[in-house]
């Protein structure tokens, strides 16, 4: 039980960091973003 917590900490934690630096990316570099915004906003 207290392993399956600990991952989905890990994995939270890391879905946010993620997030961030994709975020951080696309302030730097929108660019690199624009083919990828096109196909998440038809979803």
């Amino acid at each position: 039980m207290l392993t399956t917590i600990c991952y989905l900490l890990i994995v939270g934690l890391l879905g946010v960091w993620l997030i961030d630096g994709v975020d951080h990316i696309k302030d730097r570099h929108p660019h690199w973003f624009g083919e990828v915004e096109l196909t998440t906003n038809t979803v």
